[in-house]
């Protein structure tokens, strides 16, 4: 059974505070949370998970200040929260409830020991510091063990955990590209990716502490969820985007493009002969965004998506990477394969059919196909009627057969926002949504 061992509050001056984001540190019994007020607190959980001992608490700079426009457009809560092995649909091993709260934070314990780490956004309801912490990202090198974090003004700092002082900073992300909403580390280890609500997505070069590459999103969506790629041999990043067809797209950095994307039909009514878009990058220096729009474009970015075609989560298997898993609104885990050839197209849902979800999708049969836009692969799920499944659902209104409305359902009740995989026996993909709830499946 589910169980929690041990359950502690993040500390703060002004009482409880919302945790923004969390990590576990590699290799230890420690975790780095990060919180609304802009505090980042180092924990040591002791063996069996029965408490849990602060260990460095990191407040932030004096200096970590808005402009009065700034702070106004961002102040109200800005940045996306948080947001396996082969899973197998329709068997949902245990559920655990943690009250109404969101779910913004999931990591399994480090050291493969069937531990989780659980963050909850509980706390006060009162604005976020323009300091918050919106996201950060940890990694372990052969000199330093280093906590990458960003602020909900910009700010993006690494922080030694051996000392109590930041390592270093870099200059902010300019506020007409929106709040940070995620990060991603390279598999190398010598760059970070950053992508924000205002559809920014910069690179950062940790060797020299310098800003590479800085692109945006033609159509200004925002950057909900990223992943760094190691199956290609050029920068790459797996992007999320705020979108009504749960978009996710494979860019090269180094050149901007966009060479797959994966995607379903709209969530939304969408005439059937439109025709898919290859979201672009568009490259932006600091002039870029000047003039009487900035600041209404500024305010734009300062709110979270909650459209239901979009994903909020993704998760690659360490090691080889061979196919990627996707959640979002729709309350789906999605399947997608990788190929760097472009030939295979194998995806399908992970989760149990849904009776209550958009567009009644248990009446439809799910199929998928691929194409080459140009030198993007492109990957589509697209549903078709299936009389059968409709001929059935008509005989259980007529009392011919069971009510699929009224049967068992096992997902979540509202968008997943994180997953993690832990191992037990076999590899056990871990779900936490919006509703509240942690779901485990195998």
């Amino acid at each position: 059974a589910v169980t929690s061992q041990h359950t502690f509050t993040v500390p703060c001056r002004q009482g409880p505070q919302r945790l923004r984001a969390m990590r576990t540190i590699r290799n230890s019994r420690s975790l780095v949370v990060g919180s609304a007020s802009g505090e980042v607190f180092l924990y040591r959980i002791d063996r069996g998970g029965q408490n849990a001992t602060v260990l460095e608490c990191f407040e932030p700079p004096a200096d970590l200040s808005f402009g009065a426009a700034a702070a106004a457009a961002v102040g109200g809560g800005g940045g996306a929260a948080g947001v396996a092995g082969t899973a197998l649909p329709r068997a949902t091993v245990a559920s655990s409830s943690v009250s109404s709260s969101l779910v913004p934070g999931l990591r399994r314990g480090s050291g493969g020991s069937g531990n989780l780490m659980l963050g909850t956004a509980g706390g006060s309801s009162s604005s976020s510091s323009p300091a918050a912490i919106t996201c950060l990202e940890q990694f372990d090198s052969d000199l330093e063990s280093l906590v990458v974090l960003a602020r909900q003004n910009g700010a993006l700092q690494g922080w030694d955990i051996r000392r109590d002082s930041l390592a270093w900073s870099v200059p902010r992300i300019s506020p007409w590209l929106g709040v940070p909403s995620c990060m991603a580390l390279a598999s190398n280890g010598h760059s970070v990716f950053v992508g924000t609500l205002g559809g920014g997505l910069l690179a950062y070069d940790l060797r020299f502490l310098a800003n590479w590459k800085q692109w945006r999103l033609a159509s200004g969506a925002g950057v909900l969820a990223m992943r760094s790629s190691n199956f290609v041999t050029s920068p790459s990043v797996f992007v999320s985007m705020d979108s009504t067809c749960n978009e996710v797209a494979l860019f090269d950095i180094t050149k901007g493009s966009c060479t797959t994307l994966f995607l379903t039909e709209p969530v939304v009514d969408k005439p059937q002969d439109s025709m898919v878009s290859v979201p672009t990058l568009l490259q932006v220096g600091p002039d870029s965004f000047r003039g009487p729009c900035a600041e209404n474009f500024l305010g734009e970015t300062s709110r979270t998506s909650r459209a239901m075609g979009s994903v909020r989560s993704l998760w690659l298997p360490s090691g080889s990477q061979s196919y990627l898993l996707a959640a979002g609104a729709d309350r789906k885990v999605r399947h997608w394969s990788l190929d760097p050839e472009h030939f295979s197209a194998e995806a399908y849902v992970v989760t149990p059919q849904d009776p209550i979800g958009p567009g009644e999708r248990g009446r439809e049969r799910t199929t998928y196909s691929s194409n080459h836009l140009g030198d993007v692969f492109v990957v589509q799920e697209q549903s078709a009627q299936n009389r059968l499944l409709d001929s059935s659902l008509r005989s259980s209104q007529l009392g011919f057969g069971s009510n699929d409305a009224s049967a068992p359902n096992s997902n979540h009740r509202d968008a997943v926002l994180d997953m993690c995989t832990i191992s037990l026996h076999t590899d056990i993909l871990v779900t936490a949504g919006r509703d509240g709830l942690v779901k485990l499946w195998k």
